[in-house]
């Protein structure tokens, strides 16, 4: 289970009225043995999300005298030449050579 969140999961049980259920768990107290097991139900539908769906994705933006500008993903180690090359300043990048 690399990259799951099991801290938090949840099921989706539809009952036989059409009305659903959501019923949420800790999935780690549960395969520890610290939480009862859920029996499961037909059509029970369980959600376990990944540790990647809750990180922030940050960006930076460029704007001014570029030819493509908007937001850029932020990575770490990300250098001002490195965001000139993404984008292709190439306008911006004789700007700074003139200064």
């Amino acid at each position: 289970m690399e990259g799951a969140f099991t801290d938090r999961a949840t099921i989706t049980r539809k009952h036989p009225d059409g009305t659903l259920d959501n019923i949420t768990f800790n999935l780690t107290d549960i395969l520890n043995g610290r939480a009862a097991d859920i029996p499961l139900v037909k059509y029970d539908v369980v959600n376990i999300a990944t540790s990647a769906e809750f990180k922030i994705a940050y960006t930076i933006k460029i704007d001014g005298e570029v030819k493509k500008p908007g937001p850029y993903p932020y990575k770490s180690n990300l250098s001002l030449k490195d965001i000139f090359f993404l984008q292709q300043a190439a306008l911006l990048m004789r700007h700074l050579h003139i200064a």
